[in-house]
């Protein structure tokens, strides 16, 4: 029998088709890219907004406070508190950290009562908010302060 024994499964030469080649290539690009778009991508955006900040001047329409834990596979955790901001033209902020002090309620309560406030963001996470929302990702603030 030449080129393929059927018995052993081999090809002549231990070569297999090319056409597995292109599969184990095409999965291999695959995986290096969704480990880009879920590790890689994500650390370097945090990166950026931490040397890169930038002040907005966004239209509050209401403010939650709320409280985040998250856990990992050991079953430890932590809670944070947040406030959740909702723009009319800077979309849905969290703010996290800085201003926050010891009453998230408070400051929740403040910025609910709506107005015109600068909000200290990432600036990489700010112009890609529209793609973050899509995914379910909020631009996070550290810092806000009442216009006028």
């Amino acid at each position: 029998m030449r080129g393929h024994d059927s018995a052993l499964g081999s090809f002549e030469g231990g070569r297999r088709p090319r056409r597995s080649k292109f599969r184990l290539y095409r999965g291999l690009v695959i995986l290096v890219g969704l480990a880009m778009v879920t590790v890689v991508v994500p650390f370097a955006l945090n990166r950026y907004d931490t040397i890169h900040r930038l002040d907005v001047q966004c239209s509050v329409t209401s403010a939650t406070a709320l409280t985040v834990s998250s856990v990992n596979r050991k079953g430890l955790g932590r809670s944070s508190a947040e406030v959740e901001i909702t723009t009319s033209d800077c979309g849905r902020v969290l703010l996290q950290q800085g201003d926050l002090g010891t009453s998230v309620r408070k400051t929740a309560r403040a910025l609910d009562a709506g107005g015109q406030y600068v909000l200290r963001v990432g600036e990489g996470a700010y112009n890609l908010r529209s793609l973050l929302n899509a995914i379910g990702r909020d631009v996070t603030a550290d810092q806000f302060e009442k216009v006028g």
